[in-house]
């Protein structure tokens, strides 16, 4: 139950919160004065998300405590003045963003907000207060019209950055008719239920997660798969890692998909990694509904909140959520692991220690599963650890000494994991891993560092209105609530519950990060999931709070229509893509059992045992590299990258050369570092073995026609076979140059 004491400082930290969104709402402006009128480069945008993060949020925080304590010298502790404060910070806010984004303020105008709002305010509010402050009836509707509109002008602010517009009448009437459930917001969100009622909506709630996000016809895209089938193919023939092995999505999700592959429960093919990542999205989510239950009480808004996210995470992003893996759990999965064992620590105290442990383990795995994994991951566990030594720790140095303590155990940990990886490598190839093989795809993407992408989607040019400012609003807002809400020293408040939000938020502003690294609007649903999270939660906090009443109300009026604005954009995309799920097959087959007809799910799990080639030119690669080559565990095999990848892993076999997705390799073109080993690579071939290659090695990339001339040139071909797409099976002979086919 909330004292009054509680009430008075839930006021002032409201007070403090709003301040600082004002101020760094300010200095947010001022960073995007000079590209008003032009595209941000991902390298700009870089500079104003670190500025963000390292300047503007200790300088709004800094700046709020010092407007804070100059309106306690002039006023004392009355709140009126702070009320007058706020909103007129709030009203320059709104107008400097829609005049810059209308044109329709001069830059200079907008620069001079800040110090504007800054020392006009509270000399204004000092005039206005003592009028006021003679009729307190005045003062009080005064403050709560304050506390009701500051809300509305921060949405309308960001109402701007919407990534999309509003057709005419209807949709403002649908958004004003749906916004009316402000007013029953309460008892919605208030409701528990009962035990068995509660567990009855958890069950139909996980059942419906399984039947929506589980894709029963195992969509593919096999450019994008081959990047991981490939070495996964590859590390299962017998070849290691940062040896002749490359992948650029890192290193242990290849021997985490290999072992699964190899248990033989569900088969190597592009289905058989498409029921993979499904399987994952399923996982994903229901920890995601975990964590929703853990944090945020009401099971209503829970619900709610988590068909956002399945919307715009899982439906709004374009393609299928199986066709590319490098965009779901694969990359982005293991930080929600590390926030459900911060929500256990939550649920039950007791088992604190043993999940920790758990935790180290993660990062390890982490570490060594990519370093984009492991970026975000650390992040993660940074966010859990802050809050949690605040809750266990009294004093500053015990706090430093959490801290200290956890860094070593992480450390510790990494460095086993990065041992182990190292030995399997030596014992599998003989040599210690050769690091720079993956560090020049970090290189090369720019996750080392910041120079700029020659073309693709690092090179798009990026809006300087569009939605990813609104994701930035969101966890910097959370960011400074968080810290706000963070216990002294010498308290021993609960924040524990703040560990998952603080967390999630600290996982968020890593994830943009990949956005910045890749600036295409579609990667901004793949990132959105802890953005719709922190909302949730701070939202709910608001209801929770002794807040004033109609700030409350106005909150959630903004909640409602922003709901409301996703559930118009994404239901489209829903109703396009629900076919793909199971609850839609499930009822398919329903009805054709029904009718006595052989049902849609037999099919589709014939399609997942299914090994057919998905090109003719695969088929007839497969038919020449078992007629010629049926012993052989490494064949030469040089025709359409995409289509070597495949024939390789439907063939069981693997590439003589140190080849594992010709696409992926010959990325690392640039650094001359693969053509380099292909031309050096030993490759133990002799007279009578043979080359299954391209006859017009046009079709070829740089790579695999370096080696195909350096066979060339070490024997003499021998044409065995053409097939009828011009696949060649080329038989080797004495040594010695010969034609190579055309």
């Amino acid at each position: 139950m909330m004292t009054a004491t509680d009430h008075v400082s839930s006021k002032g930290k409201l007070d403090l919160f709003l301040l600082s969104l004002c101020y760094g709402s300010y200095f947010f402006l001022l960073l995007l004065l000079p590209f008003d009128n032009a595209h941000l480069t991902r390298n700009t945008l870089w500079v104003i998300y670190s500025v963000c993060l390292l300047i503007v949020i200790p300088l709004a925080m800094l700046s709020s405590y010092a407007i804070r304590g100059l309106m306690r010298k002039l006023f004392g502790e009355n709140r009126l003045p702070h009320a007058f404060l706020i909103a007129f910070n709030a009203l320059c806010v709104c107008s400097g963003i829609w005049g810059l984004r209308l044109h329709a303020i001069p830059p200079a105008f907008v620069a001079s907000l800040f110090p504007l709002a800054s020392l006009f305010a509270p000399v204004a509010a000092l005039r206005a207060g003592k009028g006021l402050l003679r009729e307190p009836g005045r003062a009080i509707l005064f403050s709560n019209t304050v506390y009701f509109l500051t809300p509305l002008l921060f949405g309308a602010a960001l109402f701007t950055f919407l990534p999309f517009t509003l057709p005419a009448f209807r949709i403002s009437a649908l958004i004003a008719l749906i916004a009316t459930a402000a007013l029953f917001h309460g008892p919605l969100v208030q409701w528990r239920g009962g035990r068995l009622t509660k567990r009855i909506l958890d069950g139909l709630v996980i059942l419906l997660i399984a039947l929506m996000t589980f894709d029963t016809y195992f969509h593919f895209d096999p450019p994008h798969y081959n990047f991981y089938t490939g070495p996964v193919n590859d590390l299962m023939r017998g070849k290691s890692l940062l040896f002749d092995i490359n992948c650029q999505y890192g290193l242990f999700v290849v021997y985490f998909l290999s072992f699964l592959f190899q248990t033989g429960l569900i088969p190597f093919s592009y289905a058989g990694l498409s029921c993979v990542i499904s399987i994952l999205w399923v996982a994903q989510f229901l920890v995601v509904y975990f964590l929703l239950r853990t944090s945020l009480k009401s099971i209503i808004f829970s619900v709610v909140t988590l068909s956002l996210i399945l919307m715009m995470n899982y439906f709004m992003s374009m393609g299928y959520p199986t066709n590319t893996p490098s965009t779901g759990p694969l990359r982005f999965g293991l930080p929600y692991l590390l926030l459900a064992l911060a929500a256990l620590r939550v649920r039950r105290p007791g088992i604190r220690r043993r999940t920790r442990w758990i935790d180290y383990a993660t990062l390890g795995i982490a570490s060594v599963w990519s370093v984009e994994t492991f970026f975000f991951s650390a992040a993660t566990y940074a966010g859990i650890v802050m809050c949690e030594c605040c809750t266990e720790s009294s004093s500053y140095r015990d706090r430093a000494r959490w801290v200290g303590r956890e860094l070593i155990r992480v450390g510790l940990t990494v460095l086993i994991a990065y041992a182990l990886v190292s030995i399997d490598i030596r014992l599998r190839s003989g040599e210690w891993p050769h690091w720079r093989y993956y560090g020049e795809y970090l290189v090369l993407y720019g996750a080392v560092n910041l120079l700029p992408y020659s073309g693709g989607v690092g090179a798009l040019p990026i809006q300087p209105w569009g939605a990813w400012g609104i994701v930035i609003a969101i966890y910097f807002a959370s960011l400074i609530a968080a810290l706000y809400a963070l216990p002294a020293p010498g308290r021993r408040e609960n924040a524990r519950e703040l560990s998952i939000v603080f967390g999630m938020t600290t996982c968020g502003i890593a994830l943009f990060t990949y956005f910045i690294i890749r600036p295409h609007p579609n990667n901004l649903y793949h990132i959105c999931l802890p953005t719709i999270f922190v909302a949730a939660y701070w939202l709910m906090r608001v209801s929770q709070l002794g807040l004033p009443r109609t700030f409350r109300f106005s909150v959630a009026y903004c909640s409602c229509c922003a709901i409301a604005l996703l559930y118009f954009a994404g239901v489209p995309s829903v109703t396009h893509k629900w076919h793909s799920t199971a609850l839609y097959s499930a009822g398919r087959s329903i009805a054709q059992l029904r009718q006595g007809k052989p049902t849609i799910l037999r099919e589709q799990l014939a399609n997942l045992e299914s090994r057919s080639p998905t090109r003719q030119r695969v088929a007839e690669a497969l038919y020449l590299i078992q007629k010629y080559a049926p012993d052989k565990q490494r064949v030469a095999l040089f025709i359409e990258p995409d289509c070597t990848t495949e024939a390789l892993m439907l063939a069981g076999k693997t590439n003589v050369f140190p080849i594992s997705h010709p696409g992926q390799d010959y990325l690392l073109g640039n650094a001359r570092s693969a053509m380099d080993r292909g031309l050096r690579y030993a490759h133990h071939l002799t007279r009578g073995d043979y080359l299954f290659m391209e006859r017009d090695i046009g079709q070829l990339n740089e790579l695999q026609q370096a080696i195909v001339m350096r066979l060339g040139r070490e024997f003499r071909f021998e044409n065995m076979e053409t097939t009828e797409h011009g696949i060649v099976a080329v038989k080797l002979r004495s040594t010695g140059p010969g034609d190579i086919p055309r």
